[in-house]
């Protein structure tokens, strides 16, 4: 079994977040990622196997919770109905989507 400090990822999740909102206002959902929870001697176990995939994939997953959290609006940008999130087109015809997702895993982080 190999580690990973989740410090790691929340510090490029971190400075993601603030090169992202630099040049734009405060979204609304900037005080989800809590960095007092996360200790630096605290550790995942991952499995040898996925240990590059995951690295391969970690800076994806960032950007795509970044996206999810701050970017993504409920009520504008998704709904939720039944529990399952559907998208809505709000900047052309305002129509509930009620089979199309999103990629990269933003679906998922939402």
């Amino acid at each position: 079994m190999k580690y990973i400090r989740p410090s790691i990822a929340w510090s490029k999740i971190r400075a993601r977040k603030r090169s992202r909102l630099e040049n734009r206002p405060q979204a609304g959902g900037t005080g989800r990622f809590q960095d007092e929870k996360t200790k630096e001697s605290s550790k995942l176990m991952i499995p040898e196997f996925r240990s590059e995939f995951i690295q391969k994939n970690l800076d994806k997953w960032i950007d795509s919770a970044i996206t999810a959290f701050f970017d993504k609006q409920l009520d504008q940008d998704y709904i939720i109905h039944d529990g399952d999130i559907k998208i809505v087109d709000k900047e052309n015809t305002g129509i509930v989507h009620e089979r199309m997702t999103w990629s990269q895993g933003i679906h998922q982080f939402l």
